[in-house]
């Protein structure tokens, strides 16, 4: 499992991957970037509202956490095709990179 400071990142690691190549070639309504999208901004939404003790979020950090969660869906599917032949912990540094500001308060431990 992949985190970002508390906040579960994906399930997917290296030694999985290959089993997810068939997943990832469906594009459209129930796609499996759809699914990754949904799940990280679910996991993100989470951990903010648990954060702030509250379970509505202001405009700007629903944004936030929706560009983000497309964001890390976006680099993920294309590490699981294989267009990235990065290191796990490389390519988490990289989207952990892409948090705008107003997120980056909640992934501190």
């Amino acid at each position: 499992m992949w985190r970002a400071g508390p906040i579960p990142v994906s399930p997917i690691s290296k030694e999985n991957k290959k089993a997810f190549r068939n997943i990832v070639a469906y594009q459209g309504q129930n796609s499996f970037y759809q699914f990754m999208a949904d799940y990280f901004a679910t996991n993100i939404r989470n951990a903010v509202q648990k954060k702030l003790g509250q379970t509505e979020l202001t405009e700007e950090l629903d944004f936030a956490i929706e560009m983000t969660a497309h964001r890390g869906a976006f680099a993920m599917i294309k590490w699981i095709r294989g267009n990235c032949e990065i290191d796990e912990d490389v390519l988490l540094g990289y989207v952990r990179g892409c948090i705008p500001d107003c997120l980056r308060p909640f992934y501190e431990r």
